[in-house]
């Protein structure tokens, strides 16, 4: 799978065929030898690292040797891989969305708990960020204690590439490593900067960090030795924690219908630091946070959903807008406060506690910035309250201008769809059959209801006078509440584009 489509969809990252997002909850459920399998949990922390990279060099580097690993994997190599966590420990000076050393922790933790509660045994804490090494350990520990599951660390610098200021002893590797990813020149040093900030191709002395086409050259073949080493590297330790295994099958390649990037020039984790100060009028532009969560969606869906259509949507709205429009993106929220799924196997979740956490996190940050708006889309409805909550607390403090975006549209589905088709029905299968076709399983689509229109009283889980507290088990032995049944890649199609319409007007009018 490409970069692009990597940056335009942050669910993209892995090989499709070890993807944990691309599997449904009963694919979870009757994973084979679960207790020998290979969890990877990758930690890419965003930083002003200098060598005139953008912020999220770590990610591309860590995601990049990790690819290299899985679809090199020995046979039987039985692997499961989780979209990055990117709101880490950010103590530094240089740290962009960085949390404190508890929420760090504590969001930790709780995805280790998910996956552990999904029944696997052995799980990797895969971490690109000098600054969270500690961080990795402690949790490790403490999970080992409190799960009772094997917790391994790997760093990016025992791989061989550190990008520790202090510690690295070739900054140029890491430097190179990047240019034979992206393949862009480094960027020039602006007058008066550090040579020891910015690197250079040979000694830390020397002036432009671009060089001559025959460094240029030299340095990618450089790097893209050095990826290989790394993915070598890791294959083989993560072959040596699995110890042998067969692995289960896999569903089809995910990406071939997604529709294509629009977005990659509007996120600001793919900019440096030096191009976010010099964005105009950054008191005027409204930045955009998407979450979402990872959670079961019923026998035919993969857990994958919501995250993944944030991002679909997303990416056809902004495709709508004028290119000067001044909007920009900030890292997604891809794991939520899913507990109500509790007992199904797949879903990762956060607790309240770490969602306003990382909502902080990201309001500092862009303040900090200059920015003063901020605008959530949110594809998971049991983050809503904490969303709409923290949301009034960012108005407060920091102080910006912050919404959820919220869209109506009439789809023309029924009433009964419209008010109890809530999770996984006849909207969300359509969406998908007309996104990534391949990850569904239409053979198994159900209909299933929480309530009826017509039933008596006037209690209902939802949308009633009176509700209640609820989980998905109270309501659903599948997991589907509303007619999966009644789905179509054709309604699918046309909602996608009635939904980019109007998340495309009310992006305009918030700007």
């Amino acid at each position: 799978m490409s970069r692009d489509s990597a940056t335009a969809f942050p669910l993209c990252e892995a090989d499709d065929a070890t993807f944990w997002p691309w599997f449904s909850s009963p694919g979870f459920a009757s994973w084979p030898d679960k207790g020998r399998t290979v969890v990877v949990l990758p930690l890419a922390g965003l930083m002003d690292w200098g060598l005139g990279h953008p912020l999220d060099a770590e990610e591309t580097v860590l995601l990049d040797v990790l690819r290299r690993a899985s679809q090199a994997r020995r046979a039987g190599l039985p692997l499961l891989v989780l979209p990055p966590l990117r709101y880490l420990f950010g103590a530094e000076q240089g740290c962009a969305f960085g949390l404190d050393a508890a929420a760090a922790h504590a969001q930790i933790a709780e995805v280790v708990a998910s996956i552990a509660a999904s029944g696997f045994g052995r799980i990797v804490l895969l971490n690109s960020s000098p600054w969270n090494e500690e961080i990795c350990a402690a949790a490790s520990r403490d999970l080992r204690i409190q799960l009772g599951v094997k917790i391994f660390r790997i760093s990016l610098s025992s791989l061989g590439l550190d990008f520790h200021p202090g510690r690295s002893p070739d900054r140029r590797l890491v430097q190179t490593v990047v240019t034979a990813i992206t393949g862009r020149m480094p960027a020039t040093p602006p007058d008066g900067a550090e040579a020891g900030h910015w690197g250079g191709w040979g000694e830390e002395s020397a002036g432009p960090l671009g060089g001559s086409p025959v460094e240029f050259g030299q340095a990618r073949r450089d790097g893209a030795a050095a990826l290989h080493a790394a993915g070598t590297r890791l294959e083989s330790l993560l072959a040596e924690i699995a110890g042998g295994c067969t692995s289960p099958a896999a569903p089809g390649d995910a990406g071939s219908t997604m529709p294509p990037p629009s977005h990659a020039s509007r996120r600001l984790a793919g900019m440096t630091l030096d191009e976010i100060r010099g964005l105009p009028d950054k008191d005027k532009a409204l930045v955009i946070l998407v979450t979402g969560a990872i959670e079961q969606h019923g026998p035919h869906l993969p857990v994958a959903v919501d995250s993944l259509m944030g991002q679909v949507w997303l990416s056809l709205a902004l495709a709508k807008l004028p290119a000067g429009a001044p909007c920009y993106v900030a890292p997604p929220i891809t794991i939520g406060k899913s507990n109500e799924h509790t007992g199904f196997p797949g879903t990762l979740m956060i607790s309240k506690e770490t969602l306003r956490e990382l909502l902080l996190a990201a309001a500092r940050q862009v303040h900090a910035w200059g920015f003063r708006k901020l605008a959530v889309i949110n594809t998971h409805g049991g983050n809503t309250a904490v969303v709409v909550t923290t949301l009034r607390e960012i108005r407060r403090n920091p102080g910006l201008r912050a919404d959820l975006i919220r869209t109506v549209e009439d789809l023309g589905i029924s009433r009964q769809e419209a008010a109890f088709g809530m999770h996984a029905g006849e909207v969300e299968t359509s969406w998908m059959l007309a996104v990534a076709p391949s990850l569904v399983d239409f053979s198994r689509a159900v209909l299933e209801y929480p309530a009826r229109l017509e039933d008596p009283g006037e209690v209902r889980p939802e949308l009633a006078p009176a509700t209640f507290g609820w989980t998905t088990r109270d309501l659903s032995a599948s997991g589907v509440l509303g007619d999966a049944t009644a789905a179509t890649r054709d309604k699918g199609e046309r909602w996608l584009e009635v939904r980019a319409s109007a998340l495309a007007k009310a992006i305009l009018a918030a700007c």
